[in-house]
């Protein structure tokens, strides 16, 4: 079974949810953690590596999570019939059905 990841920050301080991002790689999802997390500080990290699929956790010195990766089953990434429709149209040159995903729904009369 082929995981995806899904990579989850959190403030340093309050540990509050700032950011999930899927990534199609457990590798991807370390580097994502890399590149966001300040160079300058003192992580502890728990990692494992079991039956081809990893896991990570970062957390500060005083132990608030700041950082996960996990794997979720690729059917848990779902994309809804419309953005299908609008990435499809966007890649033989139309992006005006992607552009409508983004637009203000119009109020109800």
């Amino acid at each position: 079974m082929k995981a995806s990841y899904k990579v989850f920050l959190y403030d340093r301080e309050y540990g509050d949810l700032t950011d999930a991002v899927t990534t199609d790689s457990f590798d991807a999802g370390v580097q994502l953690v890399r590149d966001r997390l300040p160079v300058q500080a003192d992580y502890v990290v728990e990692a494992t590596w079991t039956r081809g699929i990893g896991e990570m956790e970062v957390r500060s010195p005083r132990g608030t999570v700041v950082a996960r990766v996990q794997p979720v089953d690729d059917t848990d990434v779902t994309v809804q019939p419309p953005v299908t429709k609008a990435c499809t149209a966007l890649q033989v040159g139309d992006a005006a059905p992607l552009e409508r995903l983004f637009s203000p729904l119009p109020e109800a009369a």
